[in-house]
């Protein structure tokens, strides 16, 4: 196996969280790139992600009110389509606490980052202006959040990864997002967003200094150890099940649980 060490030279949120989860997950899938099983979760997740993306360019606002038929089959899943209802009724809600509707629209959408210098990558699912400047970073997560009152310590993380991600390169062309043009200096980025279309629940808080610090810490980490463990891959002196363990708490819903000897464990 032909591994290229400046394939690890940006790592994604999703690469950060395998590697913390299970070196040898990250290992399966970005080392060896064998590729995981479409299950029902990462389904429902990519047909949502589609219609949450193309409904801002579809939906019109007039005299205050959201043009847009809530009473239509958008897909033919049910659970997806009651999803996507969700989140029509959550985004006509949202309009009607917006003093304009430029804060209704999201300043942008799946928008992707790469920065060299930060070794990061990623594409931020939605970028929302505040009334009073400032930036809200919004996921979309269509698991079960039902009976939450925070948003999941993991899920922080993730938000940092991108509030960094975005601070580290200021804005990107405005071409890319056309709204971006507006500044010339990047805003604030204050508060994260999780939303989940399967209850409709939306959790929000702002982003705190511990956890900022905590996440540099970690990532910091996590990129020595991924390079060493790469480096190590290659020269090939040390097994491979002993460079990239297995944490063995995630096995039952991992995609390789079927060719993980950790998982058997």
């Amino acid at each position: 196996m032909t591994i290229d060490p400046d394939k690890f030279k940006l790592i994604s949120k999703s690469q950060f969280g395998q590697f913390k989860n299970c070196p040898r997950g990250f290992y399966y899938q970005y080392v060896k790139k064998i590729p995981q099983q479409m299950n029902r979760a990462m389904y429902v997740g990519i047909r949502f992600h589609a219609f949450s993306n193309q409904f801002f360019d579809l939906v019109k606002v007039k005299d205050g009110e959201m043009l847009f038929p809530r009473d239509k089959d958008f897909d033919s899943d049910p659970e997806i389509n009651d999803m996507i209802g969700n989140f029509i009724d959550f985004e006509r809600k949202f309009l009607e606490t917006c003093s304009d509707t430029k804060y209704f629209y999201p300043l942008a959408r799946e928008i992707r980052f790469d920065v060299k210098h930060a070794r990061m990558k990623g594409i931020v699912d939605r970028i929302d202006l505040n009334e009073d400047g400032t930036l809200t970073l919004v996921e979309y997560k269509t698991g079960s959040y039902e009976g939450k009152k925070e948003i999941p310590s993991y899920l922080r993380q993730e938000h940092t990864f991108y509030k960094v991600l975005i601070e580290s390169c200021g804005l990107p062309p405005g071409d890319i997002s056309p709204r971006l043009k507006d500044f010339s200096v990047l805003p604030e980025i204050t508060h994260m967003v999780v939303y989940s279309p399967k209850e409709s629940i939306a959790l929000a808080e702002p982003f705190k200094k511990r956890t900022i610090t905590a996440f540099h810490k970690r990532f910091e980490e996590v990129l020595v150890q991924i390079d060493q463990n790469i480096k190590e891959t290659i020269e090939g002196e040390i097994s491979v099940d002993d460079i990239w363990p297995a944490n063995g708490y995630l096995c039952n819903y991992c995609s390789y649980f079927g060719i993980c000897k950790g998982a058997e464990q």
